[in-house]
């Protein structure tokens, strides 16, 4: 830890589907990688509380709706923000240049400013 706080990189890799029309490439994270004796970032991570209702008691008010209303909330989580000094913990390293040598000046550190998974 520094003055920047926990800082920690989020391992990535590609993912191709060429059979997909939408997605064909897409990139994964996996926050629960770790070095050998450490923990991951999904072993420190605040769970917080569950404040979620009983799933039992939510069923059986649908049931007995005459009308109900559903929605996707597939995108829901891309829209929790992350608070700015907990997003150093959401860093990755990205090539400048995909086909040029692994060095400092190819290497760019981003940050997710948003809940990158949920």
């Amino acid at each position: 830890m520094d003055r920047e706080g926990i800082i920690h990189y989020l391992p990535h890799h590609e993912v191709l589907t060429p059979g997909k029309t939408t997605t064909k490439l897409r990139i994964v994270y996996d926050a629960s990688a770790h070095i050998k004796g450490e923990k991951s970032l999904n072993n420190v991570l605040y769970r917080g509380p569950i404040t979620l209702p009983d799933l039992a008691g939510v069923l059986l008010r649908f049931r007995m709706m005459k009308t109900v209303i559903m929605a996707d909330i597939e995108k829901a989580f891309l829209q929790l923000e992350l608070h700015p000094s907990e997003r150093n913990c959401t860093r990755l390293l990205w090539l400048k240049e995909i086909q040029g040598e692994i060095t400092k000046e190819n290497l760019v550190c981003y940050r997710f400013q948003r809940v990158p998974f949920g």
